[in-house]
Formats: C-alpha cells, structure tokens, sequence
C-alpha cells in the first residue's frame, strides 16, 4: 500500500485481523464486544418493558372508563376484559381489581370453569406489595365463615397481612391492626400498640379510628381513663354523622362523664343515632327516660335479635340487658358463661348495675372479685352495692374476731 493511501479494510479483513490479533489484545476486545451488546439488549428490554408497562397502564385506566363511566356507558364485561389485560402485563391495581370483580360472580363475567380464581390474582397483587390486597386478604382470613374451627391460625393471618398494609399507610388495616391489638386476636393484646396505629389512621381523618380511640379514653385502654378526652373524640365523629360517636355522646351527657350532665343534650344526640337505625342508642333512650327500667321484661324475638345488636354495638345498658336476658330466658339457652361475657363487657364500661350484678355471680366463686366489682359499682353510688360491700367488711371482720379468740 503506497504512502498517503487510505487503509480501508473490509469485512473480512476485520475478522482476519481480529483472529490475527495478538493474545494480549483479544481478551480485551471480546469484553469490549460483549458490553457493548449486553449494554444493547439492556436497553431495548427497558425499552420494551417501559412500553409493557405504559401499555397496561392504558388498558388500566380504559378499564376503569368502562367500571365508573368515564366518557362511555358503564359496562362491567368490558372493564373486567381491559382489566383483565393490564393484569396479564403485571398491573398490580388491575390485578387487584380483577380479583374483586371475580368475587362476585355475575360482574361482567360466569364463573371461570378452569383453575382461576380471584384468589389467583389477588395472590399476585399482594406479592408485589399491593396494600388493598393485603388488606382484603387479612379480612378474608379475619372474617372467614370457616374462621371458627381453627380461629387462631386464621387470626395470626390476618394480623400478618394487616401489618404488612398498615405500615404502607393503609388507614383500614391500620384500624383492623388496632382491633387485633385490642382483643388479642392474631397477636399478644397489647392496648398502648392499639392505640399507636388508632391514631395513625386518625390522624388520616378516618372516622372510625377516631371513635374508637374515644372507646381508648373513655375505658382507659391504652391510655389513662379521661372522659373529657373520649368526648372530645366523640364530638368529632359525631358531628359528621357517625352514629356510634352520637349514641355515646349522649350516653357521656346522660351519665355527666367528661360534660355536664344534661338530659336534653343526651336525648338529642341518642336520637340522632336513633335516627340512623342504632340500636343501642334506642336501649340507652329507653333508660334515659324510664322506659326501659324492667330488664327482664318479656321480649319478642325482634326485640331479642334489636337488643343483641345493640350490645354489639358497644353500649353499656344493652351489654347489661342482654346479658340479664340471655341467662334468665331459659327459651333462649340460659348460657350462665355467656351472660357473664356480655355483663363483663358492661362492667369494663363503667356500667355499675353490671358491676353490681356481676359480683353477686361471682360471690359463690370468687368472694375477691365479687368485692372488687362491688366496689365499683359502690363508688358510682349504687346502693345496694354499698350495702353487699359493708355486708363483706362486716363478715371479714366477724371471722378474724373469731380467729382472734380462738388464738
């Protein structure tokens, strides 16, 4: 090749060369060609992978067009088929979506006839850490018609998934976290951890965190019992319409607990609650004015089935009612150990008839705690609390009398 002539190698000239090249020089060149072709196929999978998901992200949002009717006729066979699409690319919102759709049959689709479930996609959702699904799973589990046989096993499961969504920030997990942690179900009762996560999702304004951290102050859980503190949860709820808030806002201005006692404020609030169709409210009404003063009045069986969901709704008259009802209605189970929940239940609220009545069962038993929940009830001035609980002091000093003359 002449001097100043242009040194053009061809296609094959680059390969001879690249197999004439010294050994020092090859190793160098190969890692040079191999990063630069991993560096290539790195980007076109990104590449396509940003494509994948910006495409599902599309089928997604079409989806929920067709779920909510944006801009179309609402229409849930098309919204689970988009849905159904984004999921298959890895949407983890579509996924959970899908799941819930599949739930409930006759939602835009039959009952799949293969092996698919909503399970089968909830399941991926909540493996890439889908807080709703884990939360819906942690119901599932908490709630299960099965839950009974093995409750404990079903209880830890649905802890570990409230868990993993309330640290997310998820406010209903949160909140279910805090029951769990309350009555000791799929983890150690523990009142003060209960009312840490109440008052994470209270302070996401969620109404009922806020009522039940007033349940907290009102019964001292977790907390120092301060009534001025529960009313003023209470207050917050209740005023927005919640109507557990309502039925123990007036219950705190029947009994002057945190407010001044005031039966017009009480009545007000109790039938605003009433007004919403909560029983309890309905109960603590019908002691606030005298109509319900005979507890083991005969009821009819939807008066039964209103009082017991009154009791469930956490007020103390209907706990007490219920539980009297239940163990002396011999048609109804005469269930000694089961009144005794539902009057305990009363007694831990500060209602001083349960009290009472609760240490006159446990007198046979337990003459200590029968004397402990007399005291309670004595100090809210019951009298014949008063009485059993001289009675007791007169007896204990009666027997060590007697034990001193006999020394």
């Amino acid at each position: 090749m002449k001097h100043g002539q242009e040194k053009i190698l061809t296609a094959s000239a680059q390969s001879k060369l690249f197999y004439t090249c010294p050994s020092v020089v090859k190793p160098k060149l190969l890692k040079w060609v191999v990063a630069v072709t991993v560096g290539l196929v790195l980007v076109i999978v990104a590449s396509m992978r940003g494509a994948a998901k910006r495409e599902a992200a599309v089928f997604y949002n079409l989806g929920v067009c067709y779920a909510v009717g944006i801009g179309t006729p609402t229409s849930d066979t098309e919204a689970v088929k988009w849905f159904r699409k984004a999921a298959e690319k890895g949407h983890a919102d579509a996924q959970f979506i899908l799941a819930y759709y599949l739930s409930f049959w006759g939602k835009g689709m039959e009952k799949p006839n293969g092996p698919e479930s909503y399970y089968d996609w909830l399941k991926k959702a909540m493996n890439q850490g889908h807080a709703n699904a884990q939360f819906f799973n942690g119901i599932e589990w908490r709630y299960s018609e099965d839950g009974p046989k093995i409750k404990p096993q079903y209880d830890y499961e649905a802890a570990e998934m409230f868990k993993k969504a309330a640290k997310k920030g998820h406010v209903l997990a949160q909140v279910e976290l805090a029951d769990c942690y309350l009555y000791g179900e799929g983890v150690g009762e523990d009142h003060v951890v209960a009312v840490e996560w109440l008052r994470k999702a209270a302070a996401q304004e969620c109404p009922e965190a806020q009522y039940v951290l007033g349940m907290c102050y009102y019964n001292g859980y977790g907390v120092g019992e301060d009534y001025a503190e529960a009313v003023a949860w209470y207050r917050k709820v209740a005023e927005h319409g919640h109507a557990g808030a309502q039925a123990m806002l007036g219950r705190c201005y029947y009994k002057g607990q945190g407010v001044v006692k005031d039966d017009a404020e009480a009545t007000r609030w109790l039938q605003k609650a009433i007004g919403q169709g909560h029983a309890g409210a309905r109960v603590a009404l019908g002691t606030l004015t005298g109509d319900g003063d005979d507890e083991m009045a005969a009821l009819s069986d939807d008066d039964y089935v209103a009082l017991r969901d009154a009791a469930g709704q956490d007020i103390p008259e209907a706990q007490f009612k219920f539980g009297m009802h239940y163990h002396k209605d011999t048609d109804r189970y005469n269930n000694y150990l089961y009144a005794c929940k539902w009057l305990r239940k009363a007694a831990e609220q500060g209602d001083a008839d349960a009290q009472y009545n609760l240490a006159r069962w446990f007198f046979q038993s337990d003459v200590t705690g029968a004397a402990k929940w007399y005291r309670k009830a004595a100090e809210q001035g019951h009298a014949e609390a008063q009485a059993a609980l001289e009675t007791l002091a007169n007896n204990d000093a009666e027997k060590k009398r007697q034990t001193g003359d006999g020394k």
